[in-house]
């Protein structure tokens, strides 16, 4: 797994790996499928979503977390905060705290 620059689209990306790809596409589907049963007005814990992919909630909660540092590490990315201390920049966001860093 590797973050990559996209020639096309000047954003960077991330590469999986090719079997952590294919386990990606099983959780994402097992996901797709329970979000188009899902009722209005209803949410699923981290436990029903760990006994639906087959994982403890604590592993859907790292994965949870994993997925918004990502998120975060691409949005400063995508802004040209690249020079910035990306890991000051996720603890003020997980710690929700207002910062001033965009550019002029």
């Amino acid at each position: 797994m590797y973050w990559r620059k996209n020639p096309e689209t000047g954003k960077h990306e991330y590469v999986p790996s090719q079997r952590k790809k294919k386990r990606e596409e099983k959780f994402n589907e097992i996901l797709r499928e329970m979000c188009e049963n899902q009722k209005p007005g209803e949410t699923f814990t981290l436990k029903e979503i760990g006994e639906a992919i087959g994982v403890s909630k604590e592993a859907i909660r790292i994965i949870e977390r994993s997925a918004l540092r990502k998120l975060r590490k691409n949005l400063a990315m995508d802004l040209g905060l690249e020079d910035v201390d990306i890991v000051q920049i996720l603890k003020m966001l997980d710690d929700q705290k207002s910062i001033d860093i965009l550019p002029a």
